[in-house]
């Protein structure tokens, strides 16, 4: 027993040694190594001066990088692609204003290469009188009509249909009316009312007071014979291939009252014009365009004026829509115009023309996730520390080079 407790010391101390030279093996590949406890770090002037400049140069580049993570700066991105859009129509939103051209006067027809032609367009449009002031007189609400493959289609808002049928009150007086008509049959408050004549008729058998014309949808065209002016608003719907929405002289099928003709002044302002859903939010890096919004021409004399439209496919993607892309159409445009007398054969018109284009672009905006803003704010952090403790040590060899030559 006492030979073997003699032994242990002695083996205690080769695995102490052992140990001690795994140890010493494990601390050669240390990367961040330790200076001597008499090493003595010294801080200077020029040091302070340069830990400021690190500390303003990093909070710059954070609340830099937090403000464009914030905006979406770098969120945007755009790919192109064929059109691979199966629809073969789309809508024209149009806002334009002719201040020296009676509504009346004016017809609305659409024509393109397929042999398509649509004369006198109501369908969704209206023609609003307007003062020389440029002041809209009609002030009451439009009659809804739409195309038959909107899911709120009645044939009874379409003037075209035979059993078109506006109301003959106000909203504000039907329940009058209907109070009426329980002391009296004769009052019915789903009878029609087509025209203007006929809605001044039932208000005066009613007893009730006429609203101004003004607010009645009905009288809109008997507003247009007093005012000099008109503004067209409404969406009209097109085929997706080449063709033309002409601004004209009204006609009857291919021939033109001579009236009409030397009274269509073509100057107008166009206050919008928007190709496809309304409803999609645009966006982009640099701004959506409407290069036609606010675009104003005016002219003493007869004239022709073109306006050419490079219509492009596009779709809007976003993170909370990742299987749905919404689809409309961005454009650029051209304008070009010729002036000519009365005794010419040309008949002034207000054209624009749609050339459609192959490709889609597809415009994106994905947000990246937090953690990556995260870690790039990590590596501004440790990247400027590391440039700039560099210069540091730079900037202090040769400080101290120059005092130890002076």
């Amino acid at each position: 027993m006492e030979t073997l407790r003699r032994r242990n010391p002695i083996l205690s101390e080769k695995n102490e040694s052992t140990n001690t030279a795994l140890l010493n093996h494990v601390a050669k590949v240390d990367l961040f190594r330790k200076p001597k406890e008499d090493f003595k770090r010294s801080q200077t002037y020029l040091g302070g001066c340069i830990s400021a400049f690190t500390f303003s140069v990093i909070i710059l580049f954070i609340l830099w990088e937090a403000f464009s993570y914030i905006s979406g700066r770098n969120s945007y991105f755009t790919t192109l692609t064929l059109d691979d859009n199966a629809n073969r129509s789309m809508d024209v939103y149009i806002d334009i204003l002719f201040p020296s051209l009676q509504c009346y006067r004016i017809s609305i027809d659409t024509l393109d290469v397929s042999g398509s032609i649509r004369f006198n367009i109501e369908r969704n449009l209206y023609k609003i009188p307007v003062t020389s002031n440029g002041i809209l007189t009609y002030r009451g609400d439009l009659p809804f009509r739409t195309e038959e493959s909107n899911l709120n289609y009645d044939p009874s808002n379409h003037p075209e249909l035979a059993n078109y049928c506006l109301p003959c009150f106000l909203p504000e007086d039907r329940s009058k009316i209907e109070k009426m008509s329980k002391n009296d049959a004769s009052f019915n408050p789903s009878m029609c009312c087509n025209t203007c004549e006929d809605v001044q008729r039932m208000y005066a058998n009613t007893g009730l007071d006429l609203p101004s014309l003004r607010v009645i949808p009905q009288c809109i065209s008997e507003l247009s014979t007093n005012e000099p002016g008109c503004n067209i608003v409404g969406s009209i719907n097109m085929k997706k291939i080449p063709g033309f929405l002409v601004f004209l002289p009204t006609h009857a099928g291919y021939r033109f009252n001579v009236s009409n003709l030397l009274a269509f002044n073509t100057s107008h302002v166009i206050k919008k014009i928007v190709i496809g859903d309304r409803n999609v939010r645009r966006f982009s890096r640099t701004g959506v365009s409407y290069p036609l919004n606010g675009e104003r021409y005016t002219t003493p004399t007869f004239s022709e004026v073109k306006y050419f439209l490079k219509v492009v496919p596009t779709t809007y993607n976003t993170k909370e829509k990742q299987n749905s892309s919404q689809r409309t159409y961005e454009y650029s445009a051209q304008m070009n115009d010729r002036k000519f007398s009365i005794v010419s054969s040309v008949i002034p018109a207000v054209i624009f023309g749609f050339d459609i284009s192959p490709f889609q672009i597809n415009n994106y905006f994905l947000r990246p996730p937090l953690l990556r803003f995260l870690i790039k704010l990590c590596g501004i952090v440790g990247g400027v520390f590391v440039v700039l403790s560099i210069v540091d040590s730079v900037i202090d060899y040769f400080a101290r080079l120059v005092f130890k030559n002076s």
